[in-house]
């Protein structure tokens, strides 16, 4: 019930720490390589009969991207509705690409024809990333956030519009050996592979590297690594006044929704308040940092963790996307706010053990 109550509250509410259109937005900057193979595929079929199963999920993708725009409550998980169906049409494509084809010019193509058109365009698309990253390095130099003001580096510049050259070149040059069909089914293999290889990046890079940076689109609302120092330092309370059982009294003052909840999960005598009033007297004690110097009606010893960082109004330049999409980088970022709270501990609590993860 609550599922579903949820799922029909996020045609009307906003989700928070998203964007207008955020799974849309979503499905398309960290997959761009399966909408490129979904599309070739259909264009490719079109003029013969679409199997049912096609038009399926032609249809399911694209009501998934106009729910990607109108569900209020969309999240990055809601990008699946868009590219479930763009990876079948995709892995489709990929099916239709490796049969066997009898198509004859002059002679046969050989089988391993196709695999070296692949790895031919997998390396120039590599080349051309290279230099996409070089060019975007160079936009981010934009002082005033104008292409006229950006420092171009030539070197850039050639290789980007020679490795374009190549691509497009080495096309008609391998489709005159070996028949149009080869080459288009050798380009779609290679950037079938490129695509998989950036797409394993950009996956690594949102859920490890930078998972707790709020600036990657898949989470604008990141847990910070202190997070885990405060568990950390719950477990070390733990070891040292409970002979390590999780039976420490705990207070937190914090909705049971907040991060906090699930920090201390693990924690049953754990008691959520809403007020310092309620928390007079107790052990221990995790207060929001907006309390300045509460009343816990003793002496309490305090540390500050961050819990969270989030981006509350993303702010990216058009001369900053290229490398906010290639590298994840961006040169302002002003309007992080931080989500703190403060490890407050009794005096005789503090002084019962010889901090290791506290202080």
């Amino acid at each position: 019930t609550a599922v579903i109550g949820g799922a029909l509250r996020g045609w009307v509410e906003a989700a928070p720490h998203s964007t207008a259109a955020y799974p849309l937005a979503v499905a398309l900057f960290y997959e761009p390589f399966v909408l490129f193979l979904a599309i070739a595929g259909v264009v490719a079929r079109w003029r013969s009969r679409i199997p049912t199963l096609d038009r399926f999920l032609i249809a399911w993708a694209l009501v998934g991207m106009i729910s990607g725009v109108i569900y209020a409550g969309g999240t990055a998980a809601h990008a699946l509705w868009i590219t479930l169906p763009l990876s079948a049409l995709a892995s489709r494509t990929l099916i239709e690409v490796l049969r066997p084809e009898d198509v004859k010019i002059f002679l046969p193509p050989p089988t391993w024809a196709r695999w070296v058109v692949a790895s031919a365009s997998a390396g120039v698309l590599a080349i051309l990333a290279l230099a996409l990253q070089s060019l975007a390095r160079s936009m981010m130099l934009s002082l005033d956030g104008a292409l006229l003001s950006v420092p171009l580096q030539p070197d850039s510049m050639v290789i980007l519009l020679v490795a374009l050259m190549f691509l497009f070149i080495g096309y008609f040059l391998f489709a005159s050996l070996w028949g149009n069909l080869t080459a288009a089914q050798g380009l779609i293999l290679g950037v079938a592979a490129f695509g998989l290889i950036t797409s394993l990046g950009a996956g690594w890079n949102a859920a490890v590297f930078r998972a707790a940076s709020p600036t990657v689109l898949y989470h604008l609302r990141a847990t910070d690594s202190d997070a885990h120092l405060l568990r950390a330092s719950l477990r070390e309370l733990a070891l040292r006044n409970t002979s390590g059982f999780n039976t420490l009294e705990l207070v937190v003052i914090a909705p049971q929704t907040d991060a906090a909840a699930w920090i201390v999960r693990d924690y049953p005598n754990a008691r959520f308040v809403s007020s310092v009033a309620e928390a007079r007297g107790a052990p221990i004690v995790i207060a929001p940092a907006e309390m300045v110097d509460p009343d816990f009606g003793g002496a309490y010893l305090g540390q500050t963790f961050t819990l969270a960082r989030s981006w509350a109004e993303p702010n990216v330049r058009a001369v900053d996307v290229l490398a906010w999409w290639t590298q994840n980088r961006l040169p302002n970022r002003d309007n992080i706010a931080q989500e703190d709270v403060v490890l407050w501990l009794r005096q005789d609590i503090w002084d019962g053990f010889t901090p290791t993860a506290v202080g």
